[in-house]
């Protein structure tokens, strides 16, 4: 299972530590700062990134719910039919933006369940 995550920029650290998360219950998770190759935008890496992945992960702070670039990016995601899963972190579940309340969300502590989800999901494909 492949994982993509979608996040502002100013949580690239916490971006990396999801990751790192992830990987370490053996699913294979890309944050997009590591995605770009040389001479290739940012954007178009991002845009082959969620191609190229099985599911999305949207990591969603407080300071990130008004981000244009993520609203782009799981619009994306969307139109890829992407299963799409919400993280949030340091705010409620009720300050989730209402584009992305159809989709599940769980908060940081329990990335582990989250980590299960996706890999039975893995399973059934």
């Amino acid at each position: 299972m492949k994982l993509f995550l979608i996040y502002e920029a100013a949580n690239r650290e916490l971006a990396e530590l999801v990751s790192s998360l992830f990987n370490a219950q053996g699913i294979d998770a890309t944050a997009q700062a590591h995605v770009a190759t040389p001479g290739q935008s940012i954007h178009d890496a991002v845009l082959d990134g969620i191609r190229e992945t099985d599911a999305v992960v949207v990591l969603l702070t407080a300071g990130a719910t008004s981000s244009d670039n993520i609203a782009y990016e799981v619009g994306f995601a969307m139109a890829l039919a992407k299963p799409i899963h919400v993280l949030f972190d340091g705010m409620t579940i009720d300050a989730i933006p209402d584009f992305l309340k159809s989709f599940p969300a769980s908060g940081l502590s329990q990335i582990g369940e989250v980590a299960r989800k996706f890999s039975r999901l893995a399973q059934v494909k």
